[in-house]
């Protein structure tokens, strides 16, 4: 160990979580310039500069999102649209949405990443694919450099050619603007705040020809690709009629192979699995959503024995009503024991998607979701005491799982709290919430 002090050590933690190597009963995290120097068990912690008592609770890597629509907060638990499956669901709030302005970009993106910090998560993906003003990403990046996170956005589009609706862009406008995004923004280093990435949100609504100009696009700035993938039945068949071929096949020729992830995929049999895996594409799994709006969640059973790469994603607050990886954790684990038995899948896992999945998802494995010399310090405390975890001493990870919902203690991005003693640390939330609540009476009395 360096003889220097360290920026942070986390100490006394009843349990450390890895998700890299062993888990360390009582141990310690140490961390400096933002990064993890080193894990260890009680007795050997440095000395350190800011020590922060852990003391009863379980240490795990902050939590990683790889599906979001920060903006759909604005409509949380719309009445109407309440009981819709998803295309009448799209429907009805897609015009709300094309209300969506550099404020309210900003305002429901400030909201939804303290929603997140304080559930525990460091790191979120976030599509944003309606463009009804000017510079939106551009303000979701300026609330999380206030809030704190690492926000990768997807900087999505709809094609007018394809689905004329307020927020659709032309083909021209959608590259310039990708090409402006990721030379102003997209930082492709070892723990970067912003990874840019681009995609239609779905295939029926882009044309063939963007596909590969936006993958050569990518290519040149190491950046990824993403987009809504088997969200509803039929789409292969869909695709070869639009675009000449099957889903999987029109994106590997189109350049996306081994720099790409899907979201949901809740459709997907073990032939598209299959042609998943095979090109290095993975998939945002997000059951809380798929299920609200009356479909299927992902078959995980079909895409591990493929070997997909698989994360989990709240999706937008729209349709899954909370951001909390936690929860999307534990319904993904119910789902698979429903189908596949008490033992085909445990909570170990589910914590899995959550942190080095998603990290994969988002091109960021190696360097969020775990624990482990070099990677970033980016990690999480949670407090697990109380009635509700009262008889839980024998597995940390189960109790985290199946005993919550947990409350981050501390929430901590690149060395630094973004959540301290369970409170957001960013000054505002109260007149940002004022603000957003304003908003959304407004879009949804219209």
């Amino acid at each position: 160990m360096d003889p220097q002090p360290l920026d942070l050590l986390i100490r006394n933690a009843g349990h450390v979580v890895t998700m890299i190597g062993p888990d360390v009963p009582g141990g310690w995290v140490g961390c400096r310039a933002g990064v993890v120097q080193a894990v260890g068990p009680a007795g050997s912690e440095p000395a350190a500069t800011e020590v922060v008592d852990a003391r009863g609770a379980i240490v795990t890597p902050g939590l990683v999102n790889a599906h979001h629509h920060l903006f759909q907060n604005l409509t949380r638990a719309h009445a109407d649209s309440s009981a819709c499956t998803l295309g009448p669901w799209l429907e009805m709030l897609r015009p709300v949405w094309a209300l969506l302005d550099r404020e309210t970009a900003y305002l429901s993106a400030w909201i939804g990443l303290a929603d997140l910090a304080l559930a525990g998560c460091t790191t979120t993906g976030d599509n944003l694919y309606l463009h009804p003003a000017p510079g939106l990403v551009e303000e979701t990046l300026r609330a999380a450099a206030e809030v704190g996170l690492r926000l990768d956005p997807t900087r999505g589009y709809i094609d007018r050619q394809r689905l004329d609706v307020r927020g659709a862009e032309d083909a021209d406008a959608v590259l310039e603007a990708s090409r402006t995004l990721l030379e102003e923004w997209h930082d492709p280093a070892p723990g970067s705040r912003c990874r840019v990435s681009l995609g239609p949100t779905a295939l029926p609504a882009t044309r063939t020809e963007l596909l590969p100009e936006l993958a050569a696009l990518a290519a040149e700035h190491d950046a990824r690709l993403s987009l809504h993938l088997f969200e509803e039945a039929g789409e292969n068949d869909r695709a070869r009629e639009v675009h000449g071929r099957g889903a999987v096949e029109l994106l590997v020729d189109s350049g996306w192979a081994d720099r790409a992830w899907i979201a949901h995929g809740n459709h997907v049999d073990a032939a598209d699995a299959a042609a998943l895996a095979a090109a290095g594409i993975g998939l945002a799994h997000c059951p809380s959503s798929n299920l609200l709006l009356g479909g299927p969640a992902a078959r995980l059973d079909l895409l591990d024995d493929a070997g997909v790469a698989v994360g989990l994603g709240t999706d937008g607050a729209a349709s899954a009503g909370t951001s909390q990886l936690w929860l999307e954790a534990r319904t993904a684990l119910l789902l698979q024991r429903q189908h596949r038995g008490a033992d085909a899948f445990g909570a170990r896992r589910a914590l899995e998607l959550a942190t080095t999945g998603a990290a994969a998802c988002l091109g960021r494995a190696g360097e969020v979701g775990g624990l482990a010399p070099g990677m970033q310090a980016d990690l999480v405390v949670w407090e697990t005491s109380g009635p509700a975890y009262a008889g839980a001493v024998t597995d940390p990870v189960e109790t985290w799982l199946r005993c919550g919902p947990p409350r981050a203690r501390h929430t901590i991005v690149g060395g630094r709290a973004v959540v301290r003693d369970g409170a957001l640390v960013a000054d505002g939330l109260d007149e940002h919430l004022d603000l957003h609540r304003k908003h959304a009476v407004a879009w949804q009395s219209r």
